[in-house]
């Protein structure tokens, strides 16, 4: 049965539809007014409507589960052990802070099975993100806090309201952590990662939290501020509290093997591969991400939406995930094959929700679309605005619809829509729909179960029950009533052969009550059932280290040839754990076995016993003929440089030279790069164990590019040193010579003292006009000669250098002030344009210097916002006039491709990281494409931020942050550089307030070659 609410705002009349005849309804609808399109005077619609908007795929049905006036503006619900239905609601998103949040509860009182009645549990709130089950009352997050609220008079409301966990930071609230659930390993999960910088509403949303810890513990585990951006796993009761290693953005999801999936806008699924704990175990080692993106079909991948008038924002991507959340795992196990795998993710811009199906792969997983060219779910109503997903006791699917004109913050809105005062149209409709397959029941359960009157016998008899929702309730409330008495029979059902789940449940269970023995947990590691062997591996673990002893070791050894990768996966993370030289061999079996995995490569560095010339060896001897162990090796050699003592350098680099075979240049390189972060710096410091003359004769003697490569990088660490620069000047000068040998001396050259053999560096500049490579390095090692005579002529030669040699020498020109001078003359005189500086380097003439510097390059390079506005004016012509796409592609690939990828198809990524996949701008309207490329700064894509590091000993970096890992951080450079560095090696990183790209593309491009490049752009 359905209650069909007419009128706006407060129900006028209330009528009862069985659903058959509301399907009648939806499809005459459909028959006499030509579809959806014709329904009414809208959006927005009234339930009834809407419900005949929605377009699901076949074999399954959609029905109204909830409406307003019941509810409004939801973001998250729960159903509890009794059937009790919570709902969270958001009013005040986007900008309202003044506690408009709520929690509600909905009720059944005629006993339809529906929802007819909703009462305020809780309000007072922020803006609430998420809701879970705890004790005998819920959690809910509400930047910065968790919030535990308890109804204990039994009146409906919430009478105790307390703070159990604190210090996230209050964002954008699409940023603030959110969605908490509740873990098979009786942990609380939070969603969450880093805030958002905002300029236009720092007053509200400035807050970027502070150490995330337990407030009532004063001696407890305080986190980094804001738990550093990433997902956090708690308990109340024990004090637990840990930084996880991924970070998810709305929702998050785990399998019924306790995977952990993740969500972020634009990417709609990927997976935490290893843990943070096992990251921390060996801090030298560079880790760039500790997840795998599970899509195959890419970032930002086509959407198929069937919107009629669709509703979308100036800078909202289009026809692309761009609002991807509320993930969940389908666990209901009320769906047919292959539904018992698949994600579900709701899309709330484009008014659909996606499905893909997850498939194994090695050591993590990957996703394909359940169905080409549509969706799952999709609506042609605008206002449908699915943001979150629910599995129920039913097995159903519950879609929480925010139902709102907008859901976007204003931060990236055009000024018109913010001041029309349509921002919170909807704030009093919300919608949650059931979803289930063609056939299935309706749902019995609200306020209709009674778990907590259930016998610890049955509960237990739940945990193999074929959804998670019984199955973890029951788990739940077994551990929270401490049912000890319940162990025999959990015992028994490890042992069983019947569920699986029941077995991998009773496993956690046991645990949580602390009865878990030793011989129940060894029957476990020879489970018929993959995901029961790998949770009880980690189970070994966990409970070696709270007994203070190896009693696992030899069972996890015996377990090397499992034929899972995932165990196997698990099992090498699990022996890292032990240092004896048995779960060493051990290790390398697996890692063997599994070499051409790269997580299993990672994973065997994270024991951290491999900073030793020994373990070189061991790496070369077992995987140098194999292509896949090379980066293996170069790890291993990179670990030696930053741990390693003197002599296992020393011993290396012999090893390398004499016998490396095929993986020479692999640990000569990787040494190197171990040493820069050993010195904390990447040239200089007279690194320990290098014996630069001998390299130096080698180096001139070595015909293999690639083993003078990685000498190269070595002597660079040994830099600087005394080295007569003629005869690397001499054999750079000699055409006679390859390339690669040439540009190599001049890299020696550049690490002694290069202004002996100036002529012959200038000599070089100019005669290798048509040797891009050489001219680059040339003049790269003549910049650093000092003296203004240098600048003059760098100057002088700029028009006839090559593209990557003008680089070179606009940084030559900065290292000096009085060449800062000769450079701002050159722009004055318009010989060098401002766009030609970059970005980075016109910052630092306008930031990083002082004095008459400074104030001339602000007069000069800063363009004003009245200027800008005149380029706009000036060319908003390019509107007007027809553009080529073909000569729009070769603007971009002139002006834009340094930075940004256009994507093609599902399986093109973009050709550069620095900037956005400009693929997914096609859809923006071309007044806002051209304020965007005209007048950057005003809106800086969300992920694309400039941020400066600062190393020990080393020049800082400007970038985009790209990735972040317990261990070590990830920047990308404007040259599409990728920088490593550690945590431990950090003194600074900070975000900066401007746009990555450059204002003033109008001096490089005509107004007809803008509207070729909008056309490109748009195709």
């Amino acid at each position: 049965m359905f209650a069909v609410v007419l009128g706006r705002g407060k129900r006028l009349l209330r009528f009862v539809l069985p659903v058959p005849a509301l399907a009648v309804l939806a499809m005459f609808a459909n028959v006499e007014r030509g579809g959806p399109g014709d329904l009414s005077e809208g959006p927005p619609y009234e339930p009834v409507e809407a419900l005949a908007t929605l377009e699901v795929v076949e074999g399954f049905r959609v029905e109204t589960f909830a409406a307003e006036p019941l509810i409004a503006d939801p973001v998250d619900m729960m159903v509890d052990e009794n059937g009790r239905l919570y709902v969270v609601e958001m009013p005040g998103y986007p900008l309202d802070t003044g506690g408009t949040g709520r929690v509600m509860r909905l009720m059944d009182t005629d006993g339809d099975t529906y929802p007819d009645t909703s009462v305020v549990f809780a309000d007072g709130l922020t803006l609430p993100t998420g809701i879970m089950r705890w004790k005998d009352g819920v959690l809910v997050t509400d930047a910065p806090d968790v919030i535990y609220l308890e109804d204990r008079d039994g009146d409906g409301k919430a009478d105790r309201r307390q703070v159990v966990l604190t210090g996230f930071a209050l964002s954008n609230p699409q940023h603030n952590f959110n969605n908490p659930l509740y873990g098979l390993d009786n942990g609380i999960y939070l969603a969450n990662n880093g805030p958002i910088y905002t300029t236009a509403h720092a007053d509200r949303f400035g807050d970027f939290g502070s150490g995330v810890h337990f407030p009532d513990r004063p001696e407890g585990s305080v986190l980094a501020r804001n738990a550093s951006g990433r997902n956090v796993r708690f308990r109340p009761d024990t004090g637990q509290l840990e930084e996880l290693s991924g970070a998810s953005q709305f929702g998050h999801a785990f399998d019924p093997w306790g995977r952990h999936f993740l969500v972020s806008n634009a990417r709609p699924l990927f997976h935490e591969v290893i843990a943070a704990r096992y990251l921390r175990r060996n801090p030298g080692l560079p880790v760039r991400e500790a997840v795998a993106y599970s899509s195959d079909h890419g970032n930002a991948a086509e959407v198929f939406p069937v919107t009629i008038g669709p509703e979308h924002q100036l800078l909202t991507d289009r026809g692309v995930f761009t609002s991807a959340a509320g993930l969940t795992y389908y666990t209901g196990g009320a769906f047919p094959d292959p539904f018992d795998r698949v994600t579900f993710v709701t899309e709330s811009v484009h008014n659909l929700v996606h499905v893909n199906v997850v498939e194994d792969a090695g050591a993590t997983f990957t996703a394909k679309r359940l169905y080409e060219g549509k969706e799952f779910l999709a609506s042609t109503d605008s206002w449908f605005r699915p943001v979150n997903t629910y599995t129920g006791p039913d097995g159903a699917l519950y879609i929480v619809d925010y139902y709102r004109k907008i859901v976007e913050h204003p931060e990236w809105m055009d000024k018109e829509t913010i001041s029309s005062g349509q921002l919170y149209a909807g704030n009093d409709r919300g919608r949650i729909y059931r979803i289930v397959a063609q056939g299935a029941p309706e749902g019995d359960w609200l306020d209709a179960v009674d778990m907590t009157g259930m016998s610890d016998a049955a509960l237990a008899s739940l945990l193999g029950h074929g959804n998670a929702w019984w199955r973890l309730h029951a788990q739940r409330l077994l551990v929270d009533r401490r049912a000890i008495g319940v162990g025999p029979v959990l015992t028994r059902m490890v042992r069983a052969d019947g569920s699986a789940l029941a077995r991998l449940h009773a496993l956690w269970t046991l645990h949580g009550l602390g009865l878990l023995q030793a011989d129940v947990l060894r029957a476990a590691f020879s489970d018929a059932h993959p995901g029961v062997r790998a949770q009880a591996v980690r189970l070994a673990e966990i409970l070696d280290e709270t007994h203070g002893a190896a009693l696992f070791e030899d069972d996890l050894i015996a377990m090397a040839d499992d034929a899972d990768p995932k165990v196997r996966f698990q099992l090498l993370l699990t022996l890292g754990e032990f240092s004896t030289d048995r779960a060493a061999v051990a290790r390398d079996r697996l890692l063997e076995r599994d070499l051409s995995d790269p997580w299993v490569q990672i994973a065997s560095l994270t024991a951290g016993a491999t900073s030793n010339f020994e373990a070189i060896v061991r790496a070369v001897r077992a995987f140098g003929d194999r292509v896949e162990g090379r980066s293996y090796i170069r790890r291993v050699a990179a670990l030696t440089g930053v741990a390693g003592s003197e002599a296992d350098v020393r011993e290396a680099i012999r090893f390398a030279l004499v016998s490396g075979g095929n993986s020479s240049s692999e640990v000569l390189e990787g040494l190197a790069d171990g040493l820069g972060r050993r010195t904390g710096r990447r040239s200089g410091g007279g690194a320990p164990g290098i014996d630069s003359e001998g390299l130096l004769q080698t180096f001139y003697e070595e015909v293999d590019p690639d083993i003078r490569r990685g000498l190269l990088a070595l002597l660079r660490r040994a830099a600087p040193f005394d080295t007569e620069p003629t005869r690397a000047v001499a054999l750079a000068a000699s055409r006679a010579e390859p390339t690669p040998r040439r540009t190599d001396m001049l890299a020696l050259v550049e690490m002694g003292d290069a202004g002996k053999v100036v002529p012959a560096l200038r000599d070089m500049v100019t005669r290798s006009a048509s040797e891009a490579q050489v001219q680059e390095a040339a003049v790269r090692v003549l910049g650093r000669v000092p003296g203004d005579d240098v600048g003059r002529f760098l100057l002088d030669a700029y028009p006839r250098l090559s593209a990557g040699a003008r680089g070179e020498a606009l940084n030559a020109l900065l290292r000096s002030e009085s060449r800062m001078h000769l450079l701002l003359d050159a722009v004055e005189a318009g010989d060098i344009s401002r766009l030609a500086l970059g970005w980075n380097r016109r910052v630092r003439l306008m930031r990083d210097t002082e004095g008459a510097v400074k104030a001339r390059a602000r007069g000069l390079l800063r363009a004003s916002d009245a200027s800008r506005v005149d380029v706009m004016r000036a060319y908003e012509a390019a509107l007007d006039l027809s553009g080529d796409a073909g000569r729009g592609q070769a603007v971009y690939f002139s002006v834009c491709a340094r930075c940004h990828g256009v994507a093609v198809s599902e399986n093109a990524g973009s050709s550069v990281l620095f900037g956005p996949d400009l693929g997914t701008v096609r859809h923006w309207p071309a007044r806002a494409l051209l304020e965007a490329i005209l007048v950057p700064e005003r809106t800086i894509a969300d992920g694309y931020e400039l941020w400066r590091l600062e190393r020990r000993g080393d020049a800082p970096i400007t970038g985009i942050l790209h990735a972040e890992t317990p261990s070590s951080v990830t920047l990308i450079t404007e040259e599409g550089r990728e920088e490593v560095a550690l945590r431990t090696e950090i003194e600074l990183l900070r975000r900066l307030d401007a746009s990555p790209m450059p204002a003033g593309l109008e001096e490089e491009i005509d107004i007809q070659e803008m509207a070729d490049l909008l056309t490109f752009l748009r195709r």
